[in-house]
């Protein structure tokens, strides 16, 4: 059987099979994100493999992921995260360590894995996918409701912890107190810049913003949405940090300004 690998192939087939479940959940009630994880499995790779695992699939999941944040950071701002910080810094952290120090610790009791690769994967199982999460409150409409809101503190704090995670796994593998300060080094220097790109860029994509809603232009509009997404997620790689992460960051940048790029939703 032949297994799609071009993109043109594995794009239509994604959509063709998308939509199909899509409507048969939107029939039943059920929440599109559903339609979009049966899709998946039932083409991949790991199912009935219509589509062939590569670097073809590996970039239209990361495109993805990438737009859906960016839509997203734009219902968001830094004020509402600065509310948000003692949910982000309480309760995320609570459920990180207290997720992670269970599994951490039933692994030290009941298996030979050593301390390091327990905490990583302790850290591994405490994370949640923010892109499917959001999805999922977006879809149901709870992005404003109380429980919406300590659902996206947590989700942002595991993030950030997600960060640590990878400086950790960096630190471990490197050789010698040299490479662990380099591993230490980099962490801090990727958060910093990521924080100061941010900060600089935030007034000029808000006036940009401002700009382009002014024109009534609908293309517009969605070819910023997706440069100012793709270049973010590309500073957010470079700094050492999720792509996903950077696209959030930029749209909600974008949501402080008077204007949105609403089309881009």
């Amino acid at each position: 059987m032949h297994a799609a690998q071009g993109l043109l192939e594995v794009t239509v087939l994604l959509a063709m099979v998308a939509f199909c479940h899509v409507a048969i959940c939107a029939r039943l009630g059920i929440p599109a994100v559903v339609g979009y994880l049966l899709s998946g499995i039932l083409i991949g790779p790991s199912g009935l493999g219509l589509i062939a695992e590569g670097a073809t699939l590996t970039l239209i999941g990361e495109v993805g992921v990438i737009l859906l944040l960016f839509s997203l950071g734009l219902e968001f701002s830094l004020d509402k995260l600065v509310a948000l910080r003692r949910l982000i810094f309480g309760l995320g952290l609570a459920q990180v360590l207290g997720t992670g120090g269970l599994v951490a610790g039933g692994l030290l009791v009941f298996t030979e894995i050593r301390p390091a690769a327990s905490i990583l994967i302790a850290g591994a199982v405490a994370m949640s996918s923010t892109a499917l999460c959001l999805k999922v409150l977006a879809g149901g409409g709870a992005l404003g409701t109380p429980q919406g809101r300590v659902a996206i503190a947590v989700l942002l704090f595991q993030d950030l912890a997600a960060v640590g995670f990878l400086a950790f796994h960096d630190v471990i593998v490197a050789a010698g107190a040299v490479g662990s300060a380099n591993g230490i080094l980099k962490m801090v220097g990727g958060i910093g810049v990521f924080i100061g790109a941010f900060f600089i860029a935030r007034s000029t994509l808000q006036r940009l913003a401002e700009w382009v809603a002014s024109q009534g232009e609908a293309d517009l509009a969605q070819l910023l949405a997706l440069v100012i997404a793709l270049l973010a997620a590309i500073v957010a790689q470079v700094a050492g940090l999720s792509p996903a992460l950077g696209a959030f960051a930029s749209g909600m940048a974008i949501a402080e300004g008077d204007a949105r790029l609403s089309t881009a939703e």
